[in-house]
């Protein structure tokens, strides 16, 4: 009965201490993701801890708590900006069942688990192990609980897919060949405008066809025109796929952006191209500009565009790239590195009045166009 009474015991002592302390205490529990759902396979909310019954070893034992996740169970660990998780987004119940006394963690149970509501029905591991369970008396300052609600409230926007403008967010992407194992990498670039609350947290969520979800959490830095953002690089094979991004502040405000993406690379007869991969200069070097929309301090925009010849094709004669932006052209001879054509062409800013424009990369051979590649872009 240790958890039931270490719960009951802080309850009293936090009822009792002046705020804002808070007492909390390690215990022995065993800690269950269940999936709860009725007769048409929909998912059953409004659940209670007494509406569970749970086995362990064949030994009846008490749930102590049930709480109820919409979007999935809560991510375990630290997830990168590679990739290195795949979630899916069902709802479930996280309950915590109070083990037999003396049970050690790491110690593992057979598992039973049944639901009374009627119709119900419940899906869970055959096996659970013990581990040490933080059990609190009272609630504290949003500082203690921040990360799990922040966590929680990012997991509920990517799984709604709804748009969400408590925070003011621009994406952007392109498709270029792969390096590794992928066929192909999606560059991924997010810019939070506006002054919110340090820190921020993010989570981005690439859905396929199929709707499987893979999700990573990339770290959002401030930099020096006051936006906060981050650049990353995504293997994935070619396909139909939705790009989410969910991003919270310290104050909970929230933001949440998704946008289309088809995972493929041009054909243009013999070769296959890349997007156009948007960056700018300065002293600092390059950074990409991936987004539709430029900050008024962006002075040149430069354009990049990577070609890939076929294995068994003969390289194409007088291969050229036109690119335009803004009623410039620039007429320039790709430069092959490392298996690849590189065609790179940069335009000033400075003098262009606000508005949208279309940058377009024509690729000729022999005075025969090959193709194109283009991509809006907005001044503001």
């Amino acid at each position: 009965m240790l958890l039931i009474a270490a719960c009951a015991a802080l309850a009293n002592a936090a009822s009792a201490a002046p705020w804002p302390p808070q007492t909390t205490a390690s215990v022995v529990g065993v800690t269950i993701d269940a999936s709860v759902v009725d007769a048409q396979g929909r998912p059953i909310p409004g659940l209670a801890a007494s509406d569970f019954a749970v086995q362990l070893d064949g030994q009846p034992r008490r749930v102590v708590a049930a709480t109820f996740h919409p979007s999935g169970a809560p991510l375990a660990g630290a997830v990168g900006p590679v990739f290195d998780a795949v979630t899916a987004a069902a709802p479930v119940y996280r309950l915590v069942v109070q083990p037999p006394d003396g049970t050690q963690p790491g110690q593992e149970f057979a598992l039973s688990l049944t639901v009374s509501r009627a119709g119900a029905s419940a899906d869970a591991p055959r096996r659970v192990a013990a581990a040490l369970v933080s059990v609190s008396g009272m609630l504290t300052p949003a500082a203690s609980s921040s990360a799990a609600s922040a966590s929680e409230r990012l997991r509920a926007a990517i799984a709604s897919g709804r748009r969400q403008t408590g925070l003011a967010i621009l994406i952007g992407r392109a498709i270029r060949r792969g390096g590794g194992a992928a066929p192909l990498a999606l560059d991924v670039q997010i810019d939070v405008q506006g002054s919110p609350s340090e820190p921020l947290s993010a989570l981005l969520a690439l859905v396929d066809a199929r709707g499987a979800v893979r999700t990573a959490t990339p770290p959002l830095e401030a930099r020096p025109d006051g936006t906060h953002g981050t650049n990353l690089s995504l293997p994935l094979d070619a396909g139909v796929y939705t790009l989410r991004v969910a991003v919270t502040d310290s104050a909970g405000a929230i933001g949440a952006i998704d946008a289309p993406v088809s995972a493929r690379l041009t054909a243009l007869g013999p070769l296959a191209a890349s997007d156009l991969l948007r960056w700018t200069a300065d002293g600092r070097g390059r950074r990409p500009l991936l987004v539709d929309v430029l900050s008024p301090a962006v002075a040149t925009i430069g354009a990049t565009l990577e070609l890939y010849p076929a294995p068994t094709a003969a390289m194409p004669d007088d291969l050229l790239v036109k690119v335009e932006f803004a009623g410039i052209e620039r007429i320039v001879t790709p430069e092959p590195r490392d298996g690849v054509l590189l065609a790179e062409a940069e335009f000033p800013l400075d003098r262009l009045p606000a508005g949208a424009y279309t940058m377009r990369a024509t690729v000729t051979s022999a005075a025969t166009v090959l193709g194109t590649v283009s991509a809006a872009v907005v001044k503001r």
